[in-house]
């Protein structure tokens, strides 16, 4: 249970860093509907993230289901 909280925690701090450095301000004019305005790179990582945690979210109930 620690090592969750503590994998939590590490995310909430990292996240926002990663994402704010993903950022591109040279692109910050553009008015594309998805990933407009800079946010693509953010947009995709935030994707990426959310099927990575389903993914470890099914496997870890998998796991102890048949553990």
């Amino acid at each position: 249970m620690v090592g969750f909280a503590w994998s939590r925690g590490l995310a909430a701090i990292l996240g926002p860093i990663i994402a704010g450095s993903l950022y591109d301000r040279s692109r910050d004019k553009e008015s594309q509907l998805y990933g407009g305005h800079g946010f693509m790179n953010v947009t995709i990582f935030v994707g990426v993230m959310m099927c990575t945690t389903s993914f470890l979210g099914a496997s870890s109930a998998w796991w102890k289901a048949h553990r």
